[in-house]
């Protein structure tokens, strides 16, 4: 047996463990970009309601506006860290699985910001860009 063979299983189980690590990444950013689809299609709903005010209204549609301009980046970031083949792999099965049942309400005081707005969405998929793989 070769002297270079223990060093050579210890680099297939960092590969194993980084190929590991990736996958729960990836996992993790298709839940939160599933959460984001499901907030996107409610406030879309809500928007087209009838009983809204003009004002609030308004309130939905730049909400709707950051929250499309958010997931589209997070889009980007998923082709960025995975490739782009599997960004679009994810996107199809979040826009395939991601629901709203129907009669959801809009909420009714106007402390809707407070519950959807930038400071309490994430920013970034990849808060550590340095445990990705390839970077």
């Amino acid at each position: 047996m070769s002297t270079f063979t223990p060093a050579v299983l210890s680099l297939d189980q960092d590969s194993r463990y980084a190929d590991d690590e990736a996958d729960a990444l990836l996992a993790g950013s298709a839940e939160e970009l599933g959460r984001l689809r499901f907030t996107i299609i409610l406030i879309a709903r809500w928007e087209q309601s009838n009983s809204l005010t003009p004002q609030r209204r308004k309130t939905f549609s730049e909400e709707l506006g950051k929250l499309r301009v958010l997931y589209l980046g997070m889009l980007d970031e998923l082709g960025m860290a995975f490739g782009v083949q599997q960004a679009t792999k994810t996107q199809e099965q979040v826009e395939r699985t991601v629901s709203v049942p129907q009669g959801m309400l809009p909420p009714s005081n106007p402390c809707f910001k407070r519950y959807c707005s930038e400071s309490t969405l994430p920013t970034s998929l990849f808060p550590l860009r340095s445990t990705r793989r390839g970077v």
